[in-house]
């Protein structure tokens, strides 16, 4: 069980509802459904500029048997803004950002960077009906700057890519600063039943003081961000709420219930 405690995190994404695939025609295949009426439990391992990704849908990011981390594909187009082409007859996909490009097919142990062949040790698999790519094989084709540490990669995206991605376009309204005090570690929501009248989601999720100093009571500060077809809207309909002490290295409990409009849930990105 988690241990609650309460946080002071900012909710940048709690939820982004139907927005729109970069590349619907030919990726349409990887637009699977998120499940629903079940509980979703998983670590944190992805970090885009300021948002720490919580969830993808219909699955989130995850480390194989080989101890690499695997990334969905449309979740690298959207959240990183990369060209991104999947070919559902031949299951293999094209990712572009700035002038490189990567190649990859379904189960294979091989991939293009740029037209040279390279050899994987990871293999592109499809999980949930969303194809899956190793992240070094990402990071290492389109020359992405990016650190991995505690089963925590963190990629840097600059401002000037020729595709804006969700977490650019949300910087852009400046509602949301990075203190970089907390760390998400893991997180677990509860999905409502399909046909349920009832569209709140369950969040809960557990952060980490990565400060390194022990943080004397505060403010807690959720904003809330969601993005749809017609655009972006941001909303704080809860009172301002009071954060305990968390002494550094300590972890503590967030609690949340996120209200789902028209539209598939698609992520949750939290930012302090």
């Amino acid at each position: 069980m988690l241990h609650l405690i309460k946080q002071c995190l900012r909710i940048a994404a709690t939820s982004l509802l139907a927005f729109p695939v970069l590349v619907a025609g030919r990726e349409g295949a990887q637009a699977s459904p998120v499940s629903v009426g079940k509980e979703i439990q998983a670590q944190v391992h992805l970090k885009v500029n300021n948002y720490y990704v919580l969830f993808t849908a219909p699955d989130v990011s995850y480390i194989d048997a080989n101890n690499r981390l695997m990334l969905p594909l449309r979740a690298v187009g959207e959240l990183l803004g990369a060209d991104v082409n999947y070919d559902a007859k031949l299951h293999s996909a094209t990712v572009s950002l700035a002038k490189h490009q990567v190649e990859l097919t379904l189960n294979a142990n091989t991939a293009l960077y740029d037209g040279t062949i390279v050899k994987l040790d990871t293999m592109p698999v499809m999980k949930q009906g969303q194809f899956f790519i190793p992240a070094k094989v990402l990071l290492n084709g389109l020359h992405i700057k990016a650190e991995y540490e505690e089963s925590l990669l963190s990629i840097s995206i600059p401002d000037g890519s020729e595709r804006r991605s969700i977490t650019q376009r949300l910087n852009e309204f400046g509602e949301f600063q990075t203190v970089g005090h907390f760390r998400p570690l893991y997180f677990k929501m509860n999905l409502p039943p399909a046909g349920s009248k009832d569209k709140r989601i369950s969040l809960t999720f557990v952060a980490k003081n990565v400060s390194g100093n022990d943080l004397p009571a505060g403010t807690e500060d959720f904003h809330t961000a969601d993005v749809t077809i017609g655009g972006y809207g941001f909303s704080d309909p809860v009172p301002e709420r009071s954060r305990e002490a968390v002494p550094a290295g300590s972890t503590y409990e967030v609690n949340r219930t996120l209200y789902a409009s028209e539209g598939s849930l698609k992520y949750i990105l939290v930012s302090e």
